[in-house]
């Protein structure tokens, strides 16, 4: 497993010699105990969005907790008398959401751009109009490419440090992403033989199916 090479990357590569990574990121990445290919690949996802279960904006009710993803129309900082919160507004073809963050507000400012495909989880509250509180959030790419086409995305731990550095899960998706491609095939411990007896996953379609998954079923 250890000395598996692919371009020169294996899984004891330094995690800053990964393409989009660099000393800089790497440094904040080993802070968190995330130094080599092999730690990057034990960053194991936190949940999982199915996107089977997300509701369209006209089907959420009230008090109830919801995934809701929709297009960016607006955002930016709401000054108030007592203090300034951003207000995040998005739209599906059958309504529009408002989320809103009193807390972290200037890390948000540059966060989101028109357009972008957001995912909000969170509990629904109606003011002028259906919103969220301090929603989760996840920034979606939504293209052809292999990074989110299938129907279940892995959302990853982060915190404010590592997001100020692109490291948000989407940013952590794409890296294992590339991690997965340069790495190609891990070396088993056991043979296939073995694990088709005891009916067990590789370790290679393991790994893939935790960060990369087909269904709930491989989860």
């Amino acid at each position: 497993m250890e000395n598996q090479t692919f371009y020169n990357i294996n899984l004891n590569t330094e995690i800053q010699y990964l393409k989009g990574v660099g000393p800089k990121r790497g440094a904040i990445l080993k802070s968190f105990e995330i130094s080599r290919i092999k730690d990057l690949l034990r960053h194991f996802p936190r949940k999982y969005l199915d996107r089977t279960n997300i509701k369209k904006i006209n089907q959420i009710k009230i008090g109830e907790k919801v995934v809701v993803v929709g297009s960016v129309v607006s955002s930016g900082i709401k000054k108030t008398k007592k203090k300034n919160y951003f207000q995040l507004n998005i739209s599906d073809e059958s309504g529009n959401l408002s989320c809103i963050w009193f807390h972290g507000v200037s890390w948000m400012v540059d966060k989101f751009n028109v357009g972008d495909l957001v995912a909000a989880f969170g509990k629904v509250e109606f003011y002028k109009g259906y919103r969220i509180i301090h929603p989760e959030f996840d920034l979606i790419d939504d293209n052809k490419e292999a990074l989110n086409t299938g129907r279940i995305i892995p959302i990853y731990p982060s915190n404010s440090k590592l997001k100020q550095a692109g490291l948000d899960s989407r940013g952590f998706r794409k890296l294992i992403l590339l991690a997965l491609n340069k790495i190609g095939h891990i070396e088993d411990h056991f043979d296939s033989k073995f694990c088709k007896q005891e009916a067990l996953s590789s370790i290679n379609d393991s790994i893939y199916q935790v960060h990369n998954p087909d269904s709930q079923e491989k989860l």
